[in-house]
């Protein structure tokens, strides 16, 4: 049907139902297009169908303007959406509901599509395709000419149906979507216009009801018999017309649903193996801590004074100090002292006894007087009838700080009978790495980790990473030295 035919025909019913008391005005969409969830960046504008369904919602946007000026919604009586349904897929539920920001007819898609208001929706049923649909949408119309600026058209929606509306771009049948709006008389009724020419017929419509028998007539009078006409002779067959021309492509349908995925192809044929790498270098090997007694060879790593060496020779050495260039190479320097730390709390357990002073030196001879030596003469001679009571053991001369062992002068703590931490006194500097000056000297506790676990910090040192030996310089004898075994056996504790 063209697309003003339906324009023609619908509000003449209206008019002539209301011509004394109000007066009805058509208005046809102006912009139509739908949006999909399936396809959220496309846009449908140039679509000549518009679609509803469950994830598919259809924007109708109606131009106004040709209502009289001065109408408010208390003027309009009632407004009719009028749809043509091309297709049912699926009968159900469907709303007209009013959108509530503005989108345009080429740009919209569902990423991008307005907001409505659900509280104004209407609903109506769709049950029978290649129909017209009437939908009641006065609440909206109403609500635009209350509140103007607020016209940005109807969202048509459904949850169950599944239904296909003609779209004005349908050029084969011109079923554009319409609103008929039937006003309140506003004015004076205003001249007869010029009958305008007829329209084209529309499809015919679907057939009504029977109505129901009239009542049966009186029986006309008998007409006179006519005279019985000459039989004309039958015309010519006419000629066959010529093939009319080709009709226009029609519009090519939505795009079908993608197809379920196809099974899981076979495994491929494993490929070939790759070729070996190339051997990586030899890695380093760490011994601990340096020992003179041990053989190192190149890419041997050890500990020596807090900072670790690597050896650089390929020449195996024994005996020969990580401060040697020529086999050892600094790899990792010793770290920086760490702060102090915090003064610890005073104890309150007494402190062992120091080590017994050096003896002082003898006292000048002292002189009496005539007198005092006449009294001492006297006092003598009285002592010596006199058995006086028995003094104390006088204390032992300090040669050890271990109470299981003790040395003599000139030993030394290599010969395998002196304990770990046992005090010696030597005519020499030392006998390293048997045993250590007793200076006061800090030693590493990686190094020295027996004696370090007989004495601990009693003599300084931070007890992370060194501790110190007793310092005995001050009461060493002139011309001799105390050191202290650093190898021997480990003592019993009692």
């Amino acid at each position: 049907m063209p697309r003003h035919c339906l324009r023609s025909v619908l509000p003449a019913v209206v008019l002539g139902a209301v011509a004394l008391t109000a007066s009805a005005t058509t208005v046809p969409t102006s912009a139509d297009t739908y949006y999909t969830s399936a396809t959220p960046a496309t846009t449908y504008g140039g679509s000549t169908t518009l679609a509803v369904n469950a994830s598919s919602s259809t924007l109708l946007q109606i131009n106004t303007g040709a209502v009289p000026a001065g109408v408010t919604g208390a003027n309009i009586q009632r407004a009719t959406l009028i749809l043509f349904e091309n297709q049912l897929n699926a009968s159900g539920t469907f709303t007209a509901s009013r959108a509530t920001s503005s989108w345009t007819e080429p740009g919209t898609n569902y990423n991008n599509r307005p907001s409505a208001d659900i509280a104004s929706a209407v609903t109506f049923n769709s049950v029978q395709p290649q129909r017209f649909i009437s939908i009641d949408v006065t609440s909206i119309v109403q609500y635009w000419f209350n509140n103007p600026g607020t016209n940005f058209g109807i969202q048509i929606s459904s949850t169950g149906g599944d239904a296909v509306f003609d779209s004005k771009e349908n050029a084969l049948t011109g079923h554009v979507a319409m609103i008929d709006i039937t006003l309140a008389n506003t004015g004076a009724t205003g001249a007869t216009g010029a009958t305008g020419a007829p329209g084209l017929n529309g499809a015919p419509g679907p057939q009504g009801a029977t109505g129901a028998i009239g009542p049966v007539g009186p029986t006309g009078a008998t007409g006179a018999t006519g005279l019985t006409g000459a039989t004309g002779a039958v015309g010519a067959t006419g000629a066959t017309g010529p093939i009319g021309a080709a009709g226009a492509t029609g519009p090519i349908g939505p795009t079908g649903a993608t197809g379920p995925i196809g099974p899981t192809g076979a495994t491929g044929t494993a490929g070939a193996t790759g070729a070996i790498g190339a051997t990586g270098s030899t890695g380093v090997t760490y011994l601990g801590a340096y020992s003179d007694a041990t053989s190192y060879g190149a890419t041997n790593v050890v500990l020596f004074n807090n900072a670790l060496y690597i050896h650089n020779n390929p020449v195996v050495s024994t005996g020969i100090a990580p401060t040697n260039t020529a086999y050892w190479t600094l790899l990792l320097p010793q770290g920086a002292t760490g702060a102090t730390g915090a003064t610890g709390a005073a104890s309150t357990v007494p402190g062992p006894s120091g080590p017994a002073g050096p003896q002082g030196a003898t006292g000048a001879t002292g002189t009496f007087s005539t007198a005092q030596s006449n009294q001492l003469t006297a006092n003598t001679t009285k002592l010596q009838n006199f058995n006086g009571y028995t003094g104390s053991a006088g204390l032992t001369a300090l040669n050890s700080v271990n109470p299981y062992a003790s040395a003599t002068v000139g030993d030394n703590c290599g010969n395998g009978s002196f304990f770990i931490g046992q005090i010696i006194l030597t005519t020499y500097s030392n006998n390293y790495p048997f045993d250590m000056p007793a200076d006061g000297r800090l030693l590493p506790i990686n190094q020295y980790q027996a004696l370090f676990a007989l004495i601990g910090t009693t003599y300084g040192g931070n007890g992370v990473n060194n501790f110190a030996v007793p310092d005995m310089r001050a009461i060493t004898p002139a011309g001799m030295i105390y050191s202290i075994c650093t190898n021997g056996i480990f003592p019993t504790r009692p």
